[in-house]
């Protein structure tokens, strides 16, 4: 299956390429367990198809209580992901991510809402060049809590939770936890292992309050479909 959406990739980001800039980022999603197939059979390198960007969604349903057995559950998508933009040389983007499953989101929940997401979107930041939240004011907070003072019983503070973070500019030698990163609007070619597909290239984004992404990484995955369908 994964071979048949390759070769439609290569279809329709040829056709686009016609219309846009190498330099223009053309993003490719597929879940965590999928990446390290893309990683061996990609093969998108820059000279032929351009800036290509994947992108992923992380979720876990199981009911994890308390923030502890959250954080354990959820390494190992995480690692998934370092493991990925270490290994593959291409630049990665969290796309869907949510707090969904550790309560009820009302007010009797006492899950540490606020703790947990901090905790999150760091790790993301030390894996990803960005990470963006499912619903911005979903019905259900826990799965759109950006709008919502409160998730359960938890005040959020978005604005603590962003205010520092860094881009997955990880080079040989360098730690994957390494959390102290330049920010930046311009993207920071990243030193790395010889890699026979693409230079990996690192964009580091800023965020507003409302954890938007403002950086100059733009998400054309859509885009891919509808050029190969109107050229």
């Amino acid at each position: 299956y994964r071979q048949l959406l390759r070769r439609f990739y290569v279809k329709a980001i040829k056709a686009a390429r016609k219309h846009m800039d190498d330099s223009k980022p053309i993003v490719i999603m597929d879940w965590p367990a999928w990446l390290e197939w893309w990683q061996e059979n990609g093969k998108f390198s820059y000279k032929e198809f351009g800036h290509i960007v994947f992108s992923t969604h992380v979720y876990d349903f199981s009911l994890t209580a308390s923030v502890e057995e959250a954080q354990k559950k959820l390494m190992r998508p995480v690692d998934i992901l370092r493991n990925f933009t270490l290994q593959s040389g291409y630049d990665l983007l969290v796309t869907e991510y949510a707090l969904n499953s550790h309560g009820s989101g009302q007010d009797e929940d006492m899950f540490d809402y606020n703790g947990f997401a901090d905790w999150y979107v760091h790790q993301l930041s030390q894996v990803a060049i960005g990470s963006m939240i499912w619903n911005f004011d979903s019905y259900w907070s826990a799965w759109g809590s950006v709008a919502s003072n409160t998730v359960g019983n938890s005040l959020m503070n978005w604005q603590a939770i962003n205010a520092n973070f860094g881009g997955a500019s990880k080079g040989a030698g360098q730690s994957a936890s390494k959390d102290k990163h330049m920010r930046s609007h311009t993207q920071t070619k990243v030193q790395q292992p010889a890699h026979r597909r693409q230079e990996h290239w690192a964009c580091v984004t800023q965020r507003s309050d409302k954890a938007g992404c403002r950086g100059s990484c733009a998400i054309f995955g859509l885009l891919i479909l509808v050029v190969h369908l109107l050229w």
